[in-house]
């Protein structure tokens, strides 16, 4: 499970119910850019936001756009990280 001062990656752009889901369980959301192409989150953001207490990535699916799933799916099993997609607003 996730707990206070663990970290979860979510994407800048998105509704508030994104990062306020990681809170409500006391981690830290760690806010990254997303690829202009997509409006969602930029695999080479996350690689770079990753830290020791990173224990999870959720990318948020926005306006009928998906994101680079592939892309993100491999630096997320490179750190053996969940990668946990929030479909809501697609």
């Amino acid at each position: 499970g996730l707990g206070a001062g663990d970290e979860v990656i979510a994407p800048g752009l998105s509704w508030v119910a994104s990062a306020s889901t990681i809170v409500g369980v006391n981690a830290v959301p760690v806010l990254v850019d997303i690829d202009p192409r997509t409006l969602c989150l930029d695999p080479a953001a996350v690689e770079a936001a990753i830290t020791p207490a990173t224990k999870a990535v959720v990318v948020v699916h926005l306006y009928s756009a998906v994101a680079d799933l592939d892309a993100l799916r491999a630096v997320a099993d490179r750190h053996g990280l969940p990668l946990i997609e929030d479909c809501a607003q697609a």
